[in-house]
């Protein structure tokens, strides 16, 4: 998989002013700037994220080409039901995505944005484009609590994923 688009967003200004110089760049160097750190951030992610697919395997390619198509499984765009019990699925608490778009905003809105989303998975299930937020992910890195704090392999990156994209995800999973 290769990241396309990465978002480095500062949460907390704290944090910029805490970490700018404490983390070391490739070449040993200390970060002396905000500037800095998040261009060491973003080397250390690329390389970590974006990696060659693993070798081929003649026998799952074979297998795959002779599958039948599975008859359970349904070729129609997603139904209101379907939408609405995805958007049911969604956990409270969870960050939002590039979009800002938080998980509580469709439960408390569900009837009323159930509709409009349908609509739009409706047309993303026809054309098969999918909106570039759906795609996009901030990264944001959270220190592992042990080790130097100056090295980038001492943090775990999460991914802030667009929730209208879970909720389309989740009514895609719901199918398999």
């Amino acid at each position: 998989m290769y990241v396309t688009a990465v978002t480095f967003r500062i949460l907390d200004s704290k944090f910029i002013l805490s970490s700018a110089g404490t983390s070391f760049e490739s070449a040993g160097r200390l970060c002396n700037s905000a500037k800095k750190l998040l261009e060491r951030e973003r080397e250390h992610y690329q390389k970590l994220l974006n990696h060659k697919s693993g070798t081929t395997c003649r026998e799952l390619d074979s297998a795959a080409a002779a599958a039948t198509p599975d008859s359970d499984t349904l070729e129609n765009a997603p139904s209101l039901e379907e939408v609405c019990k995805a958007i049911g699925k969604l956990r409270n608490g969870r960050a939002a995505g590039l979009d800002d778009i938080s998980p509580e905003l469709l439960k408390c809105a569900k009837k009323q944005i159930s509709f409009a989303l349908h609509t739009m998975f409706a047309k993303v299930w026809i054309t098969g484009k999918v909106p570039a937020d759906w795609r996009d992910a901030i990264i944001v890195s959270l220190y592992k609590g042990k080790g130097s704090k100056s090295n980038c392999a001492t943090y775990r990156p999460i991914s802030l994923l667009s929730v209208p994209g879970k909720v389309f995800a989740h009514v895609i999973l719901g199918r398999l």
